[in-house]
Order: C-alpha cells, then structure tokens, then sequence
C-alpha cells in the first residue's frame, strides 16, 4: 500500500539532514532521485609557477601630462626583457626547466603595433613538489622585484580511482534510498538510472581551489531507484 504522506513527512526530515551533508534527494510515488557527492582520492602533480620581472624604474616613476609615454614604455619593455633573459639564465643554471608562460593573445596575429611595444611574456617553471616551490619563492625573494603565482598544480587520479569512487557513490545512494523507502512504508526496487552530474549537467568537477595542492576533487553523481509496494 503507498503511503505518499507519511512518505513525504519522513522524506522532509531526511532531506534537511541530506542538504547538510550537501546532497539532495527527490521522491515521487514511483520512484526516489539522490544525488550524492565524495572525494575523488588523488595524487599531487607538478606545479607550474609563472614569474615575472618588474621594472622598478616605472613603478616608482612620477607622471606629468607632458612625458613621452610611448618612449616611456619602449625604455620599460627593454629594461624587463634584460631582466626576463638575466632571470632565466639564473633560473637554468639552478636547474631549473623553464619555458615561456602562455599570455592568451594569439601568436599568429598580426598588427600594426611595434614589436618594440610588445609585453614581455613571463617564465614558467615545472616544479616536482611543494617543497621545491617554497626553496624557489625563498630564493626569488632575494633576486629583486618580481611578481610568482602558481599557474596550476596538477592533480592525478590514483589507480582505479573513478571505479572505486563510483562503486562508493552508489553504495551510499543505494543505502540512503533503502532507509527513505523503510520510512515511507515502501520497499526499494531497481537502479533505474545513474548519472555522472558533473559532467552530464554541463558543470566541471569542483576544485575548491586549484593553488592549493591539498584541495579535493569534488564528484557528484545521480542515482534513481524505483519504489515497489
């Protein structure tokens, strides 16, 4: 006998306590909807630190209406080159791999700019672990002026990582829909449907943030199990 009341008072109380542990649940007569979310187990990756010189000629310069800016910036651009090319014969000699930061713009653009005009990309470098990036940013703070941010830090699933999480994924949809079924009076009945929601609803997986090599992998998946009498 369906108890669509009853369901639906026991199903509140179990959904206020589900959206604290940030999953949500919906139910029909027919059938019970979870979506459940866990940690993707992973392995820290490389890190890539971008750096770049500053000109401190031009940070520290005071501005009138009548200077030559463009002259201004052609002398700044060849200061920060100089510094860029010193920057990475030090970093090579260290040992360090280094290659030209992406800057977003198209290579292959054409204008009518002056090449003497254009931005100095920064340097990327490749870096094995956390240990190797704090040993780099202490050692660049003694070099002069210079603007490091981490670029990426690269995150590798473990062996059988998404078999194991989506096995664990299911077993606590399939748990949770067994006691909701008990306290609607109702019994579970079959997996109708299971769905990758990160990917199949258009949203990526969760990085909560991607500079801090401890973050998590966020997964969340869709689960629909029918209900019989």
């Amino acid at each position: 006998m369906k108890t669509p009341a009853f369901l639906f008072a026991a199903c509140t109380v179990w959904l206020n306590a589900a959206n604290a542990q940030n999953d949500a649940s919906l139910f029909t007569d027919n059938s019970i909807v979870l979506m459940v979310s866990d940690t993707l187990p992973t392995l820290n990756g490389s890190i890539l630190y971008d750096i770049a010189p500053v000109d401190e000629v031009l940070a520290t310069m005071e501005y009138d209406e009548n200077m030559d800016y463009e002259k201004i910036q052609k002398e700044s651009n060849m200061r920060m080159k100089k510094a860029r090319e010193k920057l990475e014969k030090d970093l090579k000699a260290r040992k360090y791999v280094v290659q030209e930061a992406p800057t977003g713009y198209d290579p292959y653009s054409i204008n009518s700019y002056s090449t003497d005009n254009a931005e100095t990309p920064a340097l990327r470098i490749e870096l094995k672990t956390e240990e190797e990036l704090k040993a780099l940013v202490i050692w660049l703070r003694t070099q002069g002026l210079f603007t490091g941010n981490v670029a990426e830090w690269k995150k590798v699933p473990t062996a059988s990582a998404m078999q194991d999480l989506t096995t664990r994924l299911f077993n606590q949809a399939h748990a949770k829909a067994e006691r909701l079924a008990v306290m609607g009076g109702r019994k579970l009945g079959k997996l109708i449907a299971a769905e990758d929601y990160n990917t199949g609803s258009g949203n990526d997986y969760d990085y909560p943030d991607s500079s801090q090599g401890a973050s998590p992998v966020i997964q969340t998946m869709r689960f629909k199990f029918s209900l019989v009498d």
